[in-house]
């Protein structure tokens, strides 16, 4: 079946992506005060939630692109789109993630 490694490439690379908790904990600085660290994982929780709201056609692309920083080549062959598809995608997901943050 052609097609079939893609979608599963995609969903092994997208099954870590979303929750980021623990590894960007990890990047917390020392010199941050505890009440800067608690707001910052509010804000990472916040948004964590609001990528894994988005939609599957608009997720996918999103976080290929910016969290796994895939190029948008990589991109559009891993989910077998044009490459248009991709930065179209991104820029829906960007515009709903604004949206949904309340951020617009």
């Amino acid at each position: 079946m052609p097609g079939l490694g893609r979608k599963r490439t995609a969903r092994r690379i997208l099954t870590f992506a979303v929750p980021i908790g623990a590894e960007a904990e990890a990047v917390t600085q020392d010199h941050v005060s505890a009440d800067v660290a608690a707001a910052d994982r509010q804000e990472l929780d916040r948004v964590s939630k609001a990528i894994a709201a988005l939609p599957r056609p608009l997720k996918e692309p999103l976080v290929l692109r910016t969290i796994e920083g895939l190029s948008q080549a990589e991109t559009a062959a891993v989910l077998a789109i044009s490459e248009k598809a991709v930065e179209t995608r991104v820029r829906r997901a960007r515009a709903k993630l604004l949206q949904l943050l309340g951020e617009r």
